[in-house]
């Protein structure tokens, strides 16, 4: 099956910092994601790949941070992982772990999640930060997942 007419086929997307797709999905402890990107650039400070919100309880943000590494956010709690992000990284994340290039880090939040909707290339609301901090990467796919059930796949 290919694509309907007037459409083409590409490799990937990519975002500058200032596009974002709302998903539509709300976080929840049930949600996970599977996403594929690679950065356009490690200098950047705590920019979003996706979220759903930027606060301290903040539910499905996982950031970059300058000199290369991730941090993902849930449920109250964090974990860091160094990771080249200039090469294409496939990522795993639910409420209780993160698994990067199938290496799982576990993560034990103990807040209440605020739920909005998860958007890729950002966060739902940025909380008090100054600027947008949508993420500049290449996304190669995201799959957005629901008590186990496929909801969206970006391909």
């Amino acid at each position: 099956m290919g694509l309907p007419e007037g459409y083409t086929q590409v490799d990937y997307i990519e975002s500058n910092g200032t596009q974002t797709i709302d998903t539509d999905i709300y976080a929840a402890s049930d949600s996970e994601v599977e996403i594929d990107f690679a950065c356009l650039s490690n200098g950047l400070s705590e920019n979003a790949i996706f979220g759903a919100s930027w606060a301290a309880n903040g539910f499905f943000l996982l950031a970059y941070q300058q000199g290369g590494g991730l941090r993902w956010h849930s449920c109250g709690a964090s974990v860091d992982v160094t990771v080249d992000l200039l090469q294409r990284n496939t990522i795993k994340c639910t409420a209780s772990s993160i698994t990067v290039n199938e290496t799982s880090y576990a993560l034990s939040g103990t807040g209440t999640d605020e739920v909005k909707k998860i958007i890729l290339f950002g966060v739902a609301d940025t909380k008090g930060y100054s600027g947008a901090k949508n993420g500049i990467c290449k996304l190669y796919g995201c799959k957005l997942y629901k008590s186990g059930i496929l909801s969206r796949n970006y391909i």
